[in-house]
């Protein structure tokens, strides 16, 4: 018996001839081979394969944009951390370490801000919390307290600021942590317009979906430090804006980087021109403002129906 075991794979069951299994690559295990050495080598091995992989692929990210992608499609992937392997890990470096959230939308910007679809989520949080739902003048006054707290609020309608408050509250915990989650509805949102004019060939959505994951996580990468140099340049006096001019100025400094980014990217991915490749670019990047209404959308019910009362 112990005779069969040696001459056929541990895996799959299939007859060996040498170490390596020809039909599931499955390594022949010696005698007495299992133990603390072997555990600890493949630890190191895994740990010096990951550190590498994930060290070239994040410059590539950076410097060299579409090349991830195109190394993908060509069967090159090897030395090269998975797609989407390397999206979570930038994405859980991003929520761990920025100060400049750009996925998290607390309750206040879902129903006072002149989003598509503000007026129906200020209505659902008014029939949520008010029995029955405050006239919209009234609502109106009371949401605005979430930024401006006017201590002139009709006596009335301070129950129903408080409930409101408390709310808020445990709506934005649960952003906070959804939108860690939800963020990876971006990536299939910004590669629609890469699909379009392929016919939706299979291999044509797989390189649209890759490099739209590519470019999420090139977004997250370069979103972590602008937050944080923002707010240098403004403790140093050099950056003296109001909060809604200087979230404005690091959007569009954020826009114009993407741009410049998939400018490179769809060059390099679809061999086009610059002119072509730039205006694609632009397309994109104004998609990107749809595809975050979107995006926010979702969260935004995705919260408010998982928020306990």
């Amino acid at each position: 018996m112990q005779d069969q075991q040696e001459k056929n794979c541990a895996s799959c069951g299939a007859r060996l001839s040498g170490p390596w299994c020809a039909a599931c690559g499955e390594r022949a295990r010696k005698p007495g081979e299992v133990g603390l050495g072997e555990y600890f080598s493949e630890l190191i091995e895994a740990l010096t394969n990951l550190e590498g992989r994930f060290w070239r692929s994040f410059r590539a990210l950076l410097f060299r944009p579409g090349l991830l992608t195109t190394e993908y499609m060509a069967g090159r992937r090897v030395n090269w951390m998975r797609p989407l392997h390397l999206f979570l890990l930038i994405n859980l470096a991003y929520f761990l370490l920025s100060n400049w959230n750009t996925f998290s939308t607390p309750l206040f910007i879902h129903v006072n801000y002149g989003s598509p679809y503000q007026e129906i989520a200020s209505d659902m949080v008014n029939r949520r919390l008010n029995d029955p739902p405050l006239q919209a003048e009234q609502w109106e006054q009371v949401a605005w307290q979430m930024h401006w707290m006017n201590p002139e609020l009709e006596e009335e309608l301070r129950p129903a600021r408080d409930r409101l408050e408390a709310f808020a509250e445990s709506f934005n915990r649960r952003v906070e942590t959804l939108s860690r989650t939800l963020v990876i509805l971006l990536v299939p949102l910004m590669a629609m317009p890469l699909m379009l004019g392929s016919l939706l060939k299979s291999d044509a959505v797989v390189r649209a979906l890759l490099l739209a994951t590519h470019m999420m996580a090139w977004f997250l990468l370069f979103n972590l430090p602008l937050g944080w140099l923002a707010a240098w340049l403004h403790s140093q006096g050099v950056l003296q804006l109001s909060e809604s001019h200087e979230d404005l100025l690091l959007t569009i400094t954020l826009m114009v980087a993407t741009a410049t980014w998939l400018t490179l990217a769809i060059r390099r991915v679809y061999d086009r021109g610059w002119l072509l490749a730039l205006g694609a670019a632009l397309l994109i990047n104004l998609w990107l403002i749809l595809a975050f209404q979107i995006y926010r959308l979702i969260l935004f019910f995705v919260v408010f129906w998982t928020v306990p009362e």
